[in-house]
């Protein structure tokens, strides 16, 4: 279970290419890294919270060939701090794919894009292509753990663990005594965790985005970009691989796993994995309503209701070790659990005589139907009761939000 974003992070970003033939090619390439590497505003440009009816859709058109990246900070009217460059168009479509692979902006968005939420950064993108205008994306940072992107009259905003990518990317600062990034764009999870571990960094898989001109579960995005040297506190790199637009699963093509969390402090937690068996991808709708239920199916805890972070789409055929882990690279969801198991509000006692412990949990999928597995995990190493199982006091329930992408070892 990855808990960056939550415990170390509690911050997100928010987010306003023999002989003749390599002489072009080289040529091509001093072209494209000179268009990115145009000039940045001296300030930060203005942004503005999203309407109450704000547009969404593409922000970033297809085929850009490079990507700079100002970075500014909004202390002092918004003064340029550094530029970041994407020189080619692997790392800038990559990039392009993140930022489009959004959704329109809720309520919820449009409250916190305010001037009292955002924090001491910002950035403004410039995609460049090698005819037409570049386009021009304003990002702005939150504290209320989403990402909203505008790029003139569309706004659209994101969450989960790609929000700390870009928030890696908002605040990098490269260390020319550092280790040197490797480029694993265009490769398979497992060849790229490779290459990233013997280059002497961590990684961790840390979503997904639809991007049609790659295959599906190629790497498309690393939170630090290929060929920079970084210090030793931007040495893990987070990936995000390629998928295809995918109908809604169906429950015959899903199965789960629970997985006990670390209880402790009077709160317990659990997780419940969702994996997709078919021969096919599919696209996890939301809400998920996840309830407890007993031996006889009744249910026994209040229901929670979970959205999923975008695009939601999981890898076919995934399969589980003995531990109940899915297959490492595989895209799974992960839904989080939360229970206070020591106290009882009602009473301000011990809450233990009046422990509920479900016999299984029960996910309804808003594509109709529903799936359900034992809440038992005898790997837990800090089980309160023997099953293993998520230990609630009288059946109180909630669900971090939103639900992401899994990250397991």
């Amino acid at each position: 279970m990855k808990w960056k974003a939550i415990t170390l992070l509690g911050l997100t970003l928010a987010v306003t290419v023999c002989g003749r033939a390599q002489a072009t090619q080289a040529t091509q390439g001093r072209q494209d890294t000179q268009a990115a590497t145009a000039s940045c505003p001296r300030r930060a440009p203005a942004v503005h919270v999203p309407p109450a009816k704000a547009r969404a859709g593409q922000l970033v058109r297809p085929g850009s060939v490079a990507a700079t990246i100002c970075q500014y900070g909004q202390s002092g009217k918004g003064k340029f701090l550094a530029r970041l460059v994407l020189p080619d168009a692997k790392a800038s479509a990559g990039f392009a794919a993140v930022i489009n692979d959004s959704g329109p902006v809720s309520p919820y968005a449009r409250r916190c894009d305010s001037a009292r939420n955002r924090l001491p950064y910002s950035q403004y993108v410039i995609f460049r292509y090698r005819t037409g205008a570049p386009v021009r994306v304003r990002v702005t940072l939150s504290d209320c753990s989403l990402a909203v992107f505008n790029g003139g009259k569309i706004y659209e905003f994101t969450g989960g663990q790609i929000d700390a990518d870009l928030f890696t990317m908002a605040t990098l600062t490269p260390d020319d005594r550092g280790k040197l990034v490797p480029d694993v764009l265009g490769l398979r999870f497992d060849r790229a965790a490779a290459a990233i571990k013997a280059a002497g960094f961590t990684v961790s898989l840390d979503g997904a985005a639809i991007d049609k001109s790659a295959r599906f579960g190629d790497v498309i995005f690393t939170s630090v970009p290929a060929g920079l040297r970084v210090s030793p506190a931007d040495q893990q790199l987070g990936l995000v691989l390629a998928v295809r637009p995918a109908p809604a699963c169906k429950a015959g093509q899903l199965a789960l796993t629970y997985l006990g969390g670390e209880g402790g402090a009077g709160n317990d937690f659990g997780s419940i994995v969702v994996r997709d068996v078919s021969r096919r991808p599919c696209r996890l709708a939301w809400p998920l309503r996840i309830s407890g239920l007993d031996t006889a199916g009744h249910r026994v805890t209040a229901t929670v209701k979970e959205q999923v972070s975008t695009p939601a789409i999981l890898s076919p055929g995934v399969k589980v070790n003995k531990r109940g882990l899915p297959q490492v690279g595989t895209l799974t969801v992960q839904v989080v659990l939360h229970a206070e198991y020591r106290d009882d509000p009602k009473t301000g006692g011990m809450c233990q005589p009046n422990w509920v412990v479900p016999a299984a949990w029960s996910v309804r999928l808003a594509s109709g139907g529903q799936v359900s597995v034992a809440n038992a995990d005898s790997y837990d190493p800090t089980k309160l009761v023997a099953s293993g199982g998520l230990v609630t006091c009288r059946g109180d329930l909630e669900a971090l939000q939103p639900a992401g992408y899994a990250n397991l070892p």
